[in-house]
């Protein structure tokens, strides 16, 4: 793949100094963006060491960069961001003028097809996808939260002074939770990272599209800074776009990655058990799913045995019998097994492959960490799971 990258940052219109700072280094592929905060030059010091000392640790580690697996590269990048959090925690401790200084952290290394998100605070980033547009990071403040939580509307946002007031911020403390995200990179993904000095100015998500079809790529950091000063600029902004392409040579490659993954997340999205689930949710599931090929007349699961995973339909078709008896069929889109991510109850009937098939499996165990570690995720999950089975059972009566 050939990746490109346009990055730019302005002081605006209203501010003495600039306490953004972005960073690019094609030679780890990192994209980084930092908004500072605190008196005088203390957020300038805040974003600068924690991006400095982020991208020197990665350097010290670069085999795991480029030859270790997955887990091992997220855990890396977890690792750095704590570094960075206590090098410019610390640093607040040793002069009086940069006391509770502290910076937003929002970074995108891509390996290989693969991307890592680590980040902190109200930086965003975006991923720009058949002509859609998808918030891959979630804002860390106490609008966000209030909103989460349903204690207000985004048309309440401004009666409330500190809304906008950070609820994590690299640096604060010697700590740091961390927000990670894995996901396929696929070629003509466009991504743009960019600091609250653009977001503030931004009628919706959306208008990122609208800018990106109007204009050329190469130009497009340049022309959203632009649009922030013209609407005001009372804010430092900070914008990189990365662009995606296939390498000639491998130009047809990736095309089939490109339009087999699309179709998995599509796939997911149209199953009732992950609707009303955002992009960055459903490439997180996306990612403990495993994808398995059947033979014509493979046996998928036996009646009789204890289940543990959820199936998803592909490609292909499945027979579903009882006692040898046909009593459904299963195409592209339909699933089974959702009992199983619940109980281990045995299977109520055989499930077999139709011709050649392909399946999309959760296990269990995976469901379950899923609902511990993400929360958010896991209670829409659950009621997602309650509705399927009380409508499987409403339709049984």
């Amino acid at each position: 793949m050939i990746v490109k990258s346009y990055g730019i940052t302005d002081i605006g219109n209203k501010r003495s100094n600039n306490e953004d700072i972005f960073l690019i280094d094609e030679k780890l592929g990192l994209y980084l963006v930092c908004d500072g905060m605190g008196g005088h030059a203390a957020g300038e010091i805040a974003s600068e060491t924690a991006s400095s000392v982020f991208s020197n640790y990665l350097h010290q580690n670069l085999i795991i960069v480029r030859q270790g697996t997955n887990d091992q590269l997220d855990k890396l990048l977890e690792d750095a961001t704590q570094l960075a959090c206590a090098k410019v925690y610390q640093l607040g401790k040793t002069r009086r003028e940069l006391s509770g200084m502290g910076t937003t952290f929002t970074g995108l290394l891509i390996r290989n097809q693969r991307g890592f998100i680590v980040h902190v605070g109200d930086s965003r980033l975006y991923l720009l996808r058949d002509k859609h547009v998808h918030r891959l990071t979630e804002d860390h403040t106490y609008y966000a939260e209030l909103i989460k939580t349903g204690k207000i509307t985004p048309e309440d946002a401004s009666k409330f002074v500190a809304a906008q007031a950070l609820t994590r911020a690299i640096g604060i403390q010697e700590s740091v939770v961390v927000d990670h995200l894995q996901f396929d990179v696929l070629s003509e993904d466009v991504f743009v990272l960019c600091s609250d000095g653009l977001i503030n100015y931004l009628e919706n998500d959306h208008e990122l599209m609208q800018f990106a079809e109007k204009t050329h790529v190469t130009n497009l950091s340049q022309a959203l800074v632009s649009a922030a000063l013209q609407r005001g600029g009372h804010d430092n902004t900070t914008v990189i776009v990365v662009d995606v392409q296939s390498e000639p040579k491998k130009a047809a490659r990736d095309a089939r990655f490109r339009h087999d993954i699309t179709f998995r997340t599509n796939t997911l999205k149209e199953v009732a058990l992950f609707q009303h689930l955002n992009m960055a949710e459903r490439v997180s599931l996306l990612r403990i799913m495993k994808i398995k090929e059947y033979l014509n007349n493979a046996v998928i699961v036996k009646k009789g045995d204890i289940g543990e995973n959820l199936h998803i339909v592909l490609d292909g078709e499945l027979v579903v019998e009882i006692d040898k008896k046909q009593v459904a069929t299963l195409k592209s889109g339909d699933h089974f097994g959702e009992m199983s991510l619940l109980t281990n109850k045995t299977r109520s009937a055989t499930v077999r492959a139709q011709g050649s098939t392909r399946l999309m499996s959760m296990k269990k165990d995976d469901f379950m960490k899923i609902i511990q570690q993400q929360p958010n995720i896991g209670t829409r999950l659950l009621w997602n799971l309650a509705y399927v089975l009380a409508n499987r059972l409403h339709n049984s009566e």
